[in-house]
């Protein structure tokens, strides 16, 4: 059997971001609801990891 020298696959799973109702309710894919602003922000956080 050959030695797998490969690094490990690393998977991260990142939910969306905060909106306007987060807590309130339950979204699901409601038209026109968007990210709040402080979710475009976790959202800007994620991407520079």
């Amino acid at each position: 059997m050959a030695a797998n020298n490969r690094s490990p696959t690393l998977v991260l799973y990142i939910r969306h971001g905060r909106t306007p109702t987060t807590g309130s309710r339950l979204p699901g894919r409601a038209p026109g609801l968007h990210l709040s602003d402080e979710g475009r922000a976790q959202a800007e956080a994620v991407a520079t990891h």
